[in-house]
């Protein structure tokens, strides 16, 4: 089994399965409405294959052999660990004004 799940204050994302023997691919998305009770819920499937890393690994090889830059970079990574660093303080400064 595998299972993925990201929880907020308005809702939660759960991310199933991994296709071939861990079952169909599925998002999941809930959505906690104001009046509480059972949350708004939407599921996407993917029963496919994914090929996303063997399509990314593929445009890799492809820019070395073509002496071209990759088409993903260190500047791409590190802005995309600035957008997780500023969800965590975002995250981390509501928690403290809900304390206060």
């Amino acid at each position: 089994m595998f299972s993925f799940e990201i929880f907020g204050h308005d809702g939660k994302l759960q991310v199933d399965g991994l296709g071939g023997s861990y079952g169909v691919e599925r998002l999941t998305h809930y959505r906690m409405l104001p009046e509480m009770g059972p949350p708004e819920t939407t599921i996407w499937e993917y029963p496919f294959e994914d090929r996303s890393w063997g399509s990314e690994f593929d445009a890799f090889v492809c820019a070395i052999e073509q002496g071209a830059a990759p088409p993903n970079s260190l500047q791409d990574a590190k802005a995309a660990l600035e957008i997780v660093q500023q969800v965590y303080r975002l995250n981390r400064d509501r928690t403290a004004a809900a304390r206060s």
